[in-house]
C-alpha cells in the first residue's frame, strides 16, 4: 500500500514512544486506494507503552520481559474514515426519551418515578446539549446485536452538541464484520474498523491464556483512533467526554444500559461534597461490608457534565448468586492497586451498589466507563500489559491517577445488565411522570 503521508496510527504510536522524527507531517491521512480492501494500516510496533507525564511531555518505555511486538493490520469497514463535516457545527436535538428505566436492585420503581430524579435526568439532557462526546467500543461475535448497539449509542450521542462513534472489531467468527460494514457504509457518524493481530491473536474467550495481553493491544488501537479523530478536529476543545464500551452488552439476552441513566449521571450534582484524596476507606473481613466514600446528590451546584470526574463507571449487574450483584470484580479496586483472592471472592458473592450516588473507588469498568476527555489528553496514558492476573483497566487507571487524574467512581443507576442465568428486573416510568 503506497502512502504519501504518514500513517496516522503508526505516527501516534511513534510519538508515544518518542520517535516522532519518523513521522514528518503527522496528522495527515493515509488511506488505501484499493477500495476492495480499504486497508489502512500495516504496522510493526511494540504495544508495551508505559506513558507518563515527565517535564510536561509524554514519554514511554518498553518492557523487555513483556514484549507485545506484533503485526497489526487495520481495515476500515464501510466508508473511508475521514473527519465528518457535520462535526464542524454544534447540533443536538431533543432526545427521543419517553421513559426512564431503572434496574430493580438499584432503586427500581421508586427511583424511576421520583420527581427529583426525573429532574436530574432533565438537567443532564440540558447540560449535554453544549458538550461533545466520542463513543468507542470493541466488538466481537455480536452479529445479532449490532443494530441495537449502534441505535443505543446514537440515542445517547444525538443529545450532545457533537458526537461520533468508533467501533473496532476483532476476530469475529460470525457475521459481525458484515453487519458492521452494512451499518457503517452509509453512515457519517461512525468509524468502523476490523483489526487483525496476527501474532497475539484474537480476543478469544474469558479463559484465554493470553486474554489480557490481547485486550491491551485492542484497547490501545481503539484509543489511538479516538486520539486520531480528536487530532483531526479544528478545535480539539469541543470534545468533553469519551464513553468507552464493550460492544457485547446487548448480546445473548443481556439488557446492557438505558440511555436515560447516562443523562441521570450528567445531571448529578455533588454540591460542596468533594472526592476523598484516598479513594475509599477499608473493606472489612467476610462477611464483607464494602465501605467506600459515597457522595449523594446534593441538588445544587454544577452538574457532573460541568464538573466531571475523571472516570465514572457503570454498575454491571449479574443475576448470580442473587439479582443485582456487582459483576466486574476483575477491574475493581478499592483502596489498593492490588487485589487479594479474598477480596475478589467477597466481591463475587456479596457486593451490591444501589441508590442515587457516586461511589468513589480506585478502578472499575463494568463494560461501560465515561472518561473526561481532559483526563485522557493530559495524562497521556496508554493501555499497558502487566500480567494476566492484572486487568488492563487497572494499569490504565493507575497511570491516570499517577498523572493527577484519579477521581474515579461508580454511578449505581447507570447499570449494565448481563444475562447470567437470567437478567435483573427493571422498572420503566414515563419521562416526566409525577
Amino acid at each position: 500500500m503506497a502512502c504519501t503521508k504518514c500513517i496516522a496510527i503508526a505516527c501516534m504510536l511513534a510519538v508515544a514512544v518518542g520517535q516522532a522524527s519518523q513521522c514528518p507531517g503527522w496528522g495527515g491521512e493515509c488511506l488505501s486506494d484499493d477500495t476492495s480492501t480499504n486497508a489502512v494500516l500495516l504496522l510493526q510496533s511494540n504495544l508495551q507503552m508505559n506513558a507518563r507525564k515527565d517535564g510536561g511531555e509524554v514519554s514511554a518505555s518498553h518492557a523487555a520481559d513483556s514484549d507485545l511486538s506484533s503485526t497489526q493490520i487495520l481495515y476500515t469497514l464501510g466508508r473511508t474514515p475521514t473527519f465528518p463535516d457535520r462535526l464542524l457545527k454544534a447540533s443536538s436535538k431533543p432526545p427521543e426519551l419517553t421513559e426512564l428505566c431503572v434496574a430493580g436492585p438499584v432503586g427500581g420503581r421508586a427511583l424511576a418515578q421520583d420527581s427529583s430524579f426525573q429532574s436530574q435526568v432533565q438537567k443532564g439532557i440540558q447540560a449535554a446539549a453544549s458538550k461533545g462526546i466520542l463513543l468507542a467500543g470493541l466488538v466481537h461475535n455480536i452479529h445479532a446485536s449490532v443494530p441495537h448497539l449502534l441505535a443505543t449509542l446514537r440515542k445517547v450521542g444525538q443529545t450532545f452538541a457533537r458526537y461520533h462513534i468508533i467501533l473496532l472489531e476483532n476476530g469475529s467468527t460470525d457475521d459481525t464484520k458484515k453487519d458492521l460494514t452494512d451499518e457503517c457504509k452509509d453512515s457519517d457518524d461512525t468509524w468502523c474498523f476490523s483489526l487483525e493481530l496476527l501474532q497475539i491473536g484474537t480476543t478469544g474467550g474469558q479463559r484465554s491464556a493470553d486474554r489480557v495481553k490481547k485486550l491491551v493491544g485492542l484497547r490501545q488501537v481503539l484509543l489511538e483512533q479516538v486520539r486520531r479523530l480528536v487530532s483531526l478536529s479544528p478545535d480539539k476543545s469541543v470534545w468533553d467526554f469519551l464513553m468507552y464500551v464493550d460492544g457485547d452488552m446487548f448480546d445473548e439476552g443481556s439488557l446492557g444500559f438505558h440511555p436515560s441513566m447516562v443523562h441521570a449521571l450528567f445531571g448529578f450534582q455533588a454540591g460542596s461534597a468533594k472526592p476523598s484524596e484516598s479513594a475509599a476507606s477499608s473493606m472489612s473481613p467476610m462477611p464483607p461490608k464494602f465501605e467506600t466514600n459515597e457522595i449523594k446528590n446534593q441538588w445544587h451546584g454544577p452538574t457532573l457534565a460541568e464538573a466531571p470526574w475523571d472516570v465514572v463507571c457503570a454498575n454491571q449487574l449479574t443475576n448470580l448468586p442473587e439479582p443485582g450483584r456487582y459483576r466486574d470484580s476483575f477491574a475493581l479496586r478499592f483502596t489498593s492497586w492490588e487485589q487479594t483472592a479474598g477480596e475478589k471472592a467477597s466481591i463475587e458473592q456479596h457486593l451490591h451498589y444501589s441508590g442515587n450516588k457516586l461511589v468513589q473507588i480506585k478502578s472499575c469498568f463494568s463494560g461501560l466507563a465515561l472518561y473526561s476527555m481532559k483526563s485522557i489528553t493530559t495524562s497521556g496514558c496508554n493501555y499497558t500489559f502487566q500480567d494476566e492476573s492484572t486487568c488492563e483497566h487497572v494499569t490504565f487507571h493507575k497511570c491516570m491517577a499517577d498523572s493527577g487524574h484519579g477521581t474515579i467512581g461508580i454511578f449505581p443507576p447507570l447499570t449494565n445488565i448481563v444475562n447470567d442465568g437470567g437478567v435483573c428486573d427493571s422498572t420503566c416510568a414515563p419521562f416526566g411522570e409525577k
